[in-house]
């Protein structure tokens, strides 16, 4: 079976089973005008949640052949970072709403546009700050007296040298502000810094770089929503499979068990960090490390998360986050909760990706584990004849395939498969 004959642009091939979801609250979405900033295939999800509710979308994405455009109703061909070309764009058009989920790029501009168009959900300045600045997001650990990486920013390379020899080796070098693994190098030796600082400088718009601690742990992540200066969601996923070069995570599963005492603590920690930040409502996700019975937590986005995230939630907990989400920020009432569901299962996720650039032809043995019972879909970001890069950020994934039971061994079986059945068929430029 070729590509072409059961996928296009971010397809969803289910496995055919039904996941209990919440009952929604029926309002007329028709009415609503929904700003999504940001349309890859980070964010199809969040569209298709939108289009599935009845809300008029208008896309921006700076790509003209973003992944989500054939899911907007008006889409822009438009950087997402400037909000008053993002106004122009708009030309008088009213919006009830807006949101950047799976994108950093964009939270300047929700914060400017929340508050001049008086939308019902207006982030807080340390929210969008220290989702946009790393170096914001770890002295507010350090406020916190959190446990956390030693690090050093600065925008000149002599100081960040200086740093280095001060700090030791290994270090992580990355943007201060982005996103996606973009930029991010682990140097163990001296003599490899200067490239990784240029690396680094290459990806960043601030002109700014990061040096932190490495801290060889336990990697995990962290899904949550809060109401009311509340968490009422915090779905812990474990992040295995992680390339050392670009910190790029191969596999997450949803929700493995943590001890009570950390559970608690990580959930302590959270409230601690959103009261400070002003988060009261909304999505957010973190990333943290484990380490001796420590949790350094190392970054934030004060917004829905990617990689498959929402799809592990919406497998583990019946929850649809990007509903949930769209809802918030058109104004509806979710104070009451009744949308709330505890976990019924295990979720999880592999990663399809290219070692290789070319021209991705098909993928094959995709059968071979349709039938396992722990199958939960495919989510795939090309199709025939499409340029593909070798993965070294976010951005260059091909798509994942998800796993849901009841039963954690069945999920873990299922993805521990996929690099072996499942082929990608990759036309080299050379050939």
């Amino acid at each position: 079976m070729t590509i072409d004959e059961w996928t296009t642009f971010s397809c969803l091939i289910s496995s055919g089973k039904k996941h209990t979801e919440p009952d929604m609250l029926i309002s007329d979405w028709s009415k609503k005008t929904l700003l999504i900033l940001g349309g890859g295939f980070h964010q199809v999800p969040v569209y298709e949640a939108a289009k599935k509710m009845g809300v008029h979308v208008i896309g921006l994405d700076r790509n003209k052949d973003a992944a989500a455009r054939f899911l907007a109703d008006e889409f822009y061909h438009i950087g997402i970072a400037d909000p008053d070309l993002i106004i122009k764009t708009l030309n008088g058009t009213p919006i009830d709403g807006l949101i950047s989920p799976a994108a950093d790029t964009g939270h300047r501009s929700i914060y400017a546009l929340s508050h001049r168009f008086n939308l019902p959900f207006k982030p807080s300045l340390p929210a969008v700050t220290s989702s946009m600045n790393k170096a914001y997001f770890l002295k507010c650990i350090t406020d916190l007296n959190l446990p956390g990486h030693a690090y050093f920013h600065a925008g000149r390379l002599d100081e960040l040298n200086d740093a280095a020899l001060r700090m030791g080796y290994p270090l992580i070098v990355k943007p201060v502000d982005s996103s996606g693994s973009k930029g991010i190098t682990l140097v163990s030796l001296p003599d490899h810094l200067e490239t990784a600082l240029r690396h680094a400088m290459s990806f960043s718009s601030a002109h700014e770089i990061i040096l932190e601690q490495y801290i060889e742990g336990t990697n995990y992540g962290v899904e949550a929503f809060r109401l009311q200066g509340k968490t009422i969601l915090l779905a812990v996923n474990h992040k295995t499979d992680i390339f050392q070069t670009n910190f790029e995570t191969m596999q997450h599963i949803l929700s493995p068990a943590l001890p009570a005492d950390l559970q608690k603590a990580v959930e302590r920690s959270i409230d601690l960090i959103c009261d400070k930040l002003l988060i009261a409502d909304g999505p957010v996700n973190f990333d943290f490390i484990l380490k001796d019975g420590k949790i350094f937590f190392h970054d934030i986005g004060a917004r829905l998360g990617g990689n498959g995230l929402s799809d592990l939630v919406k497998l583990a907990y019946g929850l649809d986050l990007p509903e949930l989400t769209i809802r918030l920020a058109l104004g509806d009432n979710l104070d009451d909760q009744t949308w709330f569901r505890k976990r019924t299962g295990y979720a999880g996720l592999r990663m399809l990706f290219s070692q290789t650039g070319g021209t991705f032809v098909d993928l094959d043995g995709l059968n071979k584990l349709k039938t396992h019972p722990a199958f939960s879909g495919v989510r795939l970001f090309v199709k025939s004849g499409d340029q593909v890069y070798p993965f070294s950020h976010a951005n260059f994934k091909l798509g994942y395939m998800l796993a849901a039971h009841a039963d954690l061994h069945q999920v873990m079986d299922l993805l521990s498969q996929v690099d072996e059945k499942i082929i990608i068929r990759i036309k080299n430029h050379e050939n």
